[in-house]
């Protein structure tokens, strides 16, 4: 089983990540300091609270508040042999 793809919405530093596919083995995230590396694995955790992306969209002026919760969608790839495996337990 592996993740096929993911999509982080209003996330620490994403407010929309936009699609992101894997591919099964290793996979190697690099960026800028500061560009979302780390909240992109405190996602793959599925263990992360809300922690709104705050930006002038998000956050026009001192008074407003963020509406919307964090969320991410998850594809997964599961073969037949795993699926019963899976399904045995």
């Amino acid at each position: 089983m592996f993740i096929k793809n993911l999509q982080v919405f209003n996330y620490k530093s994403y407010l929309d990540s936009g699609l992101m596919e894997f591919s099964p083995g290793i996979n190697i995230i690099v960026g800028r300091n500061n560009s979302g590396k780390t909240s992109l694995l405190e996602v793959l955790t599925l263990n992360f609270g809300n922690h709104p992306h705050r930006s002038l969209n998000t956050l026009p002026n001192k008074l407003s508040s963020i509406q919307k919760e964090s969320k991410i969608e998850i594809n997964l790839h599961i073969n037949k042999e795993e699926l019963r495996s899976f399904l045995k337990h």
